[in-house]
């Protein structure tokens, strides 16, 4: 998967043509991250807020995953969204079948996932490229999420990002929580997916390595590490937490 992120500052409503920046002079931040997809499975995040659409809710898979209705190269595709609890559900771009919205009805829920079903910060998503050859790629457009952005942890599986359009180790640089107090967190795991390759499983461990993580094929000190746009697997095995990401856009 490739990304390229933007930042632009919004002034008066207006977008400006500004180039990409580390620091920006206005509150309201407009975000652009170009997201390619690989063949088969890849785990994604918008960490963007799209602009209000009439008739969708925030962030709605019609709104920031569309159908391609001109060619039609994205029929076919799957997104499978996760939910704890609850497990996935899995709906298909279908722009012949649909029209005006793009995807497949669904029976389960009685609702128009195009219209319906979210992918908001914090939540990631597999997409799976039916066609398989590369070419897929969805430019985010929307608003970064300043502030404290929580993500919630529950027992069991989740599939999330970090909320706001950043890079790195998820501890050091994303605020991700590791509990060497109490030690609450040791034992959960950590599934980063790298398509065509699987799972990279890493394990918390604050008692025998200094940043908290280990790396099972190859060994201590060994964070998980994601791009912008990309989502990842957590476990967690004793408690219910929180992940308080902070992000400021700084003048």
């Amino acid at each position: 998967m490739r990304t390229k992120t933007i930042l632009l500052s919004a002034l008066l409503g207006t977008l400006s043509s500004l180039p990409a920046m580390s620091q920006v002079y206005s509150a309201n931040v407009v975000g652009y991250v170009t997201v390619t997809l690989n063949p088969g499975f890849t785990i994604i995040t918008d960490q963007l807020l799209a602009a209000p659409v009439a008739g969708y809710k925030q962030n709605a898979l019609g709104v920031v995953l569309p159908a391609d209705f001109n060619n039609s190269t994205t029929d076919g595709n799957l997104v499978y969204l996760f939910s704890n609890p609850g497990g996935y559900a899995i709906y298909t771009i279908d722009s012949l079948n649909s029209p005006g919205n793009g995807y497949d009805f669904d029976p389960a829920t009685q609702h128009d996932p195009a219209t319906n079903a979210q992918l908001l910060p914090g939540q990631a998503a597999f997409y799976f490229d039916s066609i398989g050859n590369g070419t897929v790629s969805y430019t985010f457009v929307g608003t970064v999420p300043q502030g404290t952005n929580n993500v919630a942890l529950n027992l069991g599986f989740n599939l999330v990002g970090c909320p706001a359009p950043l890079a790195g180790q998820i501890s050091t640089d994303l605020g991700f929580p590791v509990d060497f107090n109490n030690s609450t967190t040791d034992g959960d795991l950590a599934y980063v997916f790298t398509p065509g390759s699987g799972y990279s499983i890493y394990t918390v461990d604050t008692l025998d390595d200094s940043d908290g993580w280990y790396l099972h094929s190859q060994g201590d000190n060994l964070q998980p590490t994601v791009a912008v746009g990309e989502g990842f697997f957590y476990f967690a095995g004793q408690i219910n937490t929180n992940w308080a990401e902070v992000f400021e856009v700084t003048q």
